[in-house]
């Protein structure tokens, strides 16, 4: 299942039940029966959602990156030279195999 976070500006995330596979056009009625309020956050510029549904949100306000995860919001890393996060990256980790 995809989710989506809050646009920047937005106290409230929300998704929509989505399987993952290639995308599909789908019309507005289809979809909005399916949005559901994910959670309360704060604003953010940044999404990932991870291979286990962990949604990681940028704060721009706590320069800070959090993780939304079975309801919870908690800070996976805090630092003042995170001024205003806004984009992840997924790659391989160098050094581990």
């Amino acid at each position: 299942m995809a989710r989506a976070a809050a646009p920047l500006g937005s106290p409230t995330s929300h998704g929509a039940n989505s399987p993952r596979r290639k995308r599909s056009a789908h019309k507005a009625d289809q979809i909005a029966p399916r949005i559901e309020k994910v959670a309360t956050t704060e604003p953010v510029d940044g999404l990932w959602i991870d291979g286990q549904n962990r949604i990681y949100l940028s704060s721009l306000q706590d320069n800070a990156v959090k993780v939304l995860a079975e309801g919870r919001i908690t800070t996976l890393v805090q630092d003042s030279r995170l001024r205003w996060p806004d984009t992840f990256a997924q790659g391989a980790m160098r050094g581990n195999g």
